[in-house]
């Protein structure tokens, strides 16, 4: 992740940046994933699913990373996003509200809360920035074992609104709160998590903070 914000700058390719976030990937022991590393730019990260395009990056861009480091085929996604220039207010507090559910969501995540309660988390944090009729997504799924051609369990478990199955400790879920602006930019936070015994353990580890390049 750090190598691939490193990398990104006004004018670079988002192959090149593509190709460094890779070899990194690979490097540290990272497998082949189910799903490629989604690496995107500009108005193309409102595109869901979208990965790199050989689009040359420009002052006011958002950069999406939503990577996934998968050890003896066991998956573990993160996403974060960065900013190329000064993001206006608007940017700023859309980011907060998404990066605020995520932590709300890993607040509510203990045995024998049900999918719907944690997705009430979310909805929460929405609600209260003016946004709870955007919340048609779901804020997480379950993970474990991958093959292509995905890396998650979404169709064996999601979190979702009147979910009434209980967490249970040994589930893991990518957890994915977002917001889109449909042709302007998405701005999505995310962690991979372990339901335990007591909680909830955040198996990722990458500050969370938007990544400003000036």
């Amino acid at each position: 992740m750090r190598a691939g914000f490193a990398s990104s700058r006004v004018g670079t390719n988002e192959n090149d940046v593509a190709g460094v976030i890779v070899a990194e990937l690979i490097r540290h022991g990272g497998e082949y994933a189910g799903l490629p590393p989604f690496i995107t730019s500009g108005p193309r990260t409102s595109l869901c699913h979208s990965t790199w395009a050989g689009r040359r990056l420009e002052t006011g861009d958002v950069i999406g990373f939503e990577l996934p480091d998968v050890i003896k085929r066991y998956c573990a996604a993160l996403f974060r996003m960065g900013f190329l220039g000064n993001p206006d207010a608007e940017f700023t507090r859309r980011y907060t509200m998404v990066r605020e559910a995520l932590e709300n969501v890993i607040a509510a995540i203990r045995p024998g809360a049900t999918s719907g309660d944690v997705h009430n988390a979310n909805k929460a944090v929405f609600t209260k920035y003016g946004y709870g009729h955007m919340l048609g997504h779901r804020p997480g799924y379950s993970v474990g074992i991958n093959y292509p051609p995905d890396w998650g369990e979404g169709n064996i478990m999601s979190i979702w609104d009147g979910d009434e199955r209980p967490l249970r400790p040994g589930m893991a879920f990518h957890l994915v709160p977002g917001f889109l602006d449909l042709g302007r930019y998405a701005i999505t936070v995310s962690d991979t998590v372990l339901v335990t015994d007591l909680g909830c353990e955040v198996i990722t580890n990458y500050p969370r903070d938007l990544v400003i390049k000036h």
